[in-house]
């Protein structure tokens, strides 16, 4: 009988978070894209059920993942401005699908 240690799932802590561009330059703006296009593919491999989901930001929606989208989906812009995106902390889905 093997004994499996049983670990609980960090928590998410709801705050406002920063996000920065790293690197040697960081331009006005910069917009990264918010669906899943044939040019910019926006996936995320979920090993749970061993599939890869299509993302999408949508600000009237609770989730990222397209295939948990109910109704029509308002899309929303993400923009980092002189290299730094704010993001506070009513907007948590947009903070989860950068923390993916």
């Amino acid at each position: 009988m093997s004994t499996k240690k049983q670990t609980k799932p960090t928590e998410w802590e709801i705050k406002d978070r920063n996000y920065y561009l790293t690197g040697n330059e960081s331009p006005l703006t910069y917009t990264i894209p918010s669906k899943h296009t044939k040019k910019h593919p926006l996936l995320w491999f979920d090993e749970a059920i061993g599939s890869q989901r299509e993302l999408k930001y949508a600000t009237n929606q609770a989730s990222v993942f397209v295939d948990e989208h109910k109704g029509e989906s308002t899309m929303g812009h993400i923009t980092f401005r002189d290299g730094v995106l704010a993001v506070p902390k009513e907007k948590q889905n947009l903070q989860k699908m950068l923390s993916l």
